[in-house]
């Protein structure tokens, strides 16, 4: 399987040209007039449809002393999570501050300055980071449409960047999972009735609050609601909406097999009827699919029946683009 990360790279501003005496000391080391950390994103994937950033994403950036440092002893020397933004909407795009008290510098010129930092960054910048270095994500209000750009958390952490370095890649991974439900016509609701009708699709049983450890990326489900997951069958092509097709997404915190199978459930509402899938519901053979994990993301076709004996569960295929590979799996829905 491979993993596509985002990536962003930390770089100082132009060098000026400077003359400075160095002093004898080995251990001092020469900085740019500016001293300021330039962040700039070479290649972006969010879980959303179009893919990018969005002019002022925010991300939060940590600056630690190299080996030692933490999220909380950087937050407490004056650089930890600093607020920055994207400057464009576009798959590359700068990261600027987003104001001068936000600005990460390189340490001065002087005797013995530090000489090498550790980094840390995220996405979607939070505000309240009081319980260093644990942060509390809810991917959803349970109420409206998810947004999943904002769902979507990404997590990075560079070692041993030694102090001045024209260019620093911070790679930013998916901490959470990504799921696609597709759905197309079957024999009993066919395209007139998906073309003639108000689709949305509810998800219930999974944990959508998470605690991130921010020194380690590590993720600890907490507590559950329902998710409405996000329509984005503007994706499709206008044949395939005519014929009936329609695709939906979710961002997901991580869930181990026992418990996806056991209590996840879909609820497909067509206007004023409801089809629900249980993962309970796959055939023995592909109980141990039923899984999401971290990075990953995973494909549903679906159909809508009205019929117990129209449900058909194939099995999960490998081999998905873009995030980590994750699974892919055809069944359907019964009203």
């Amino acid at each position: 399987m491979r993993e596509n990360k985002l990536s962003i790279v930390v770089s100082t501003g132009i060098l000026m040209l400077i003359v400075a005496f160095v002093s004898c000391d080995s251990n001092t080391v020469p900085v740019s007039n500016s001293h300021e950390v330039r962040f700039t994103s070479n290649i972006a994937r969010k879980a959303m449809a179009d893919s990018v950033w969005q002019a002022n994403d925010e991300v939060g950036i940590f600056m630690l002393e190299h080996g030692t440092g933490t999220a909380a002893t950087a937050q407490a020397v004056g650089r930890g999570n600093k607020h920055y933004k994207a400057d464009t909407a576009s798959q590359s795009s700068g990261f600027t501050p987003f104001d001068a008290a936000n600005t990460l510098k390189w340490d001065d010129l002087g005797m013995n300055p530090a000489p090498f930092f550790d980094f840390i960054a995220y996405y979607p910048y939070v505000t309240n980071t009081n319980d260093m270095p644990e942060l509390e994500i809810k991917i959803t209000d349970s109420s409206t449409e998810q947004d999943t750009g904002k769902a979507d958390f990404l997590w990075g952490r560079t070692n041993n960047v030694q102090n001045n370095t024209s260019q620093v890649a911070l790679k930013l991974k998916h901490l959470f999972s990504r799921l696609i439900v597709n759905i197309g016509p079957s024999t009993t609701v066919d395209a007139s009735a998906i073309n003639a009708g108000d689709l949305s699709i509810e998800l219930s049983g999974l944990k959508t609050t998470a605690i991130i450890n921010l020194d380690t990326g590590v993720v600890t489900p907490d507590s559950s609601n329902s998710v409405i997951m996000r329509n984005i069958s503007d994706t499709l092509t206008t044949m395939e909406r005519l014929a009936g097709k329609r695709r939906f997404e979710a961002v997901l915190v991580p869930t181990d097999n026992a418990t996806a199978l056991s209590s996840f459930v879909l609820d497909f509402f067509l206007d004023e009827d409801t089809y629900e899938w249980e993962a309970a519901s796959v055939a023995q053979t592909d109980k141990g699919k039923i899984v999401f994990e971290s990075g990953k993301q995973y494909v549903y076709n679906m159909t809508l029946n009205t019929a117990a004996d129209k449900v058909a569960v194939a099995a999960i295929q490998i081999g998905i683009e873009d995030w980590v590979d994750g699974g892919s799996i055809s069944g359907g829905a019964v009203k």
